[in-house]
């Protein structure tokens, strides 16, 4: 893109792009006003670089326009006027006193998208959701500027829990890509890897799917603690988000993790974690 951007013209692209993505758009209005631009950038950086990614087999083309934009976010200051993204997230950046080491993490995990698609423990899986999944937690604490060492580990946990309820979510759709995001010393041991590529259900991929509930349980349980010691809007978010993870746990349990069922949350789920997040 060669235009010239300026920050208003940087921040509307950003906010056009969310408006592909209803969930977000309709989440971000919770936020105070002041903060929504900024969300806008770090929401169009993590779609854009994702979609980057998510290819099946990725080519040489595409491992060199990902590695392209790795390094235009490592050298930003360099390269913030190339691309609208890059140069709303320069200025959420600066404004907002947000390490730049938590979107080079981000940008860490899209790599391993490329390169890595097995997990053979629980805790590989959890140093992955580390760069994946934790760092957007950190950056709304910035946003909200309420960063703090002492609320870093239970924001992780929120975003560790939800990161590992959206695998549970997935594995069908991460299995035609080639990827099993459960732990490969469970899979072994159910027996299951070549059922989980193929797509074909038994029973006995209840044993992994439900070990991995737990572990997504867990953290959701212990991020709740971070609740009271933010402010009231960032409260509500934060109840909305342990919420909606709680209640997809819910649904892909009493499905019996079958594939075939339905485990994205309805309207009416929606409306139930709405309810219980405003007046809980």
């Amino acid at each position: 893109m060669s235009q010239q951007w300026t920050t208003r013209s940087a921040y509307d692209w950003c906010r056009r792009q969310t408006g592909h993505y209803e969930n977000f758009t309709k989440g971000s209005i919770l936020f105070p006003r002041r903060i929504r631009p900024f969300l806008n950038a770090v929401y169009a950086f993590a779609r854009y670089s994702d979609d980057l990614v998510d290819e099946v087999t990725p080519d040489p083309e595409v491992l060199q326009r990902f590695q392209n934009w790795r390094e235009a976010v490592t050298e930003l200051d360099r390269h913030y006027q190339e691309h609208p993204i890059l140069f709303a997230l320069h200025d959420t950046i600066e404004q907002n006193r947000i390490p730049r080491q938590l979107f080079t993490d981000l940008l860490e995990a899209f790599a391993r998208d490329l390169e890595v698609d097995r997990y053979e423990t629980l805790q590989q899986l959890l140093d992955y959701c580390r760069y994946s999944a934790n760092p957007v937690g950190r950056i709304v604490l910035h946003l909200f500027a309420v960063a703090d060492d002492s609320l870093f580990p239970l924001s992780d946990a929120i975003c560790t829990g939800l990161q590992l309820v959206n695998m549970l979510q997935d594995v069908v759709p991460d299995a035609r890509r080639g990827r099993i995001y459960l732990p490969l010393e469970w899979v072994r041991e159910a027996g299951i890897e070549q059922e989980l590529l193929s797509g074909s259900y038994s029973p006995a991929w209840l044993g992994p799917h439900e070990q991995l509930a737990l572990a997504a349980e867990r953290f959701l349980r212990e991020g709740r603690e971070l609740i009271p010691l933010v402010p009231r809007r960032l409260r509500l978010e934060l109840r909305l988000f342990i919420g909606s993870g709680e209640a997809a746990l819910q649904k892909v349990r009493a499905c019996g993790f079958h594939p075939d069922s339905e485990h994205q949350l309805n309207r009416r789920d929606k409306t139930v974690v709405a309810w219980r997040a405003l007046f809980s």
